[in-house]
């Protein structure tokens, strides 16, 4: 039990420390971002709410400027996206991003390589 309520209090801290850095910028790209996968997946704003598993109504608030209340939706939405947090909410690449753009440019090369043999 004690367990249990050290575990609960941690998760709201971390949920909290998260979204303190979330609320601290102004502007969030984040309506762009999910703007551009849509145009990008030809998919509609209810289909990526269905694949994330969080309420079309969040998701459309979100697409039109509204700032997020929920870290752990927005880390489901990045999941589903294939993006970082950071590239979600800010449009900023992470290293992490980075290094994937790396290796899938390595990727590419050895599939261009190998079809001109």
């Amino acid at each position: 039990m004690i367990n249990q309520i050290a575990t609960d209090e941690l998760e709201k801290f971390i949920h909290k420390q998260n979204m303190d850095r979330v609320n601290q910028f102004d502007e969030f790209l984040l309506h762009e971002v999910i703007e551009e996968f849509l145009l990008g997946h030809n998919m509609s704003l209810r289909e990526l709410s269905t694949q994330a598993d969080i309420p079309y109504s969040t998701i459309y608030s979100w697409s039109l400027g509204g700032k997020p209340k929920d870290i752990a939706k927005l880390k489901q939405l990045a999941n589903v996206m294939g993006l970082s947090l950071d590239h979600l909410i800010f449009k900023q690449e992470s290293q992490e991003d980075s290094g994937n753009k790396v290796i899938q440019m390595k990727v590419e090369l050895v599939i261009k390589r190998e079809d001109q043999c």
